[in-house]
């Protein structure tokens, strides 16, 4: 059985102090920080649906709007074994935001970018 593994961070980036014009910085953990943005990031385990290969991904998301920790851990839950580009089309119509996910599969690192419309 796969251990998850959880690491949960809200950040509130009202007071950035070394924000460009725009109000946008490089900011803790290397989150894009704007005013009023929340940033999130989960790690979580999904088995390969190929091989069975436990696979750990970090799932980062930055959203204006408030999300429920508890939502993101059970979003994580539904997918014991999928696909990364399908994990991360269900994330971005889920939570919408801006979200990155990263993972490393027999030596290739996969990331997968999604953006709200």
């Amino acid at each position: 059985m796969a251990t998850r593994t959880t690491t949960t961070r809200a950040t509130s980036t009202a007071r950035v102090p070394s924000a460009d014009k725009n109000g946008t910085t490089e900011g803790h953990a290397g989150f894009l920080q704007t005013k009023n943005m929340n940033n999130y990031r989960y790690q979580f385990v999904s088995l390969c649906p190929t091989n069975g290969d436990a696979i750990i991904y970090t799932l980062e998301i930055q959203s204006k709007k408030m999300i429920h920790v508890e939502h993101i851990i059970t979003a994580a839950a539904l997918h014991k074994s999928n696909y990364h580009e399908n994990i991360a089309d269900d994330f971005i119509n889920r939570f919408g935001g801006h979200q990155t996910i990263t993972a490393l599969h027999h030596g290739v690192e996969i990331i997968t970018v999604r953006e709200a419309k």
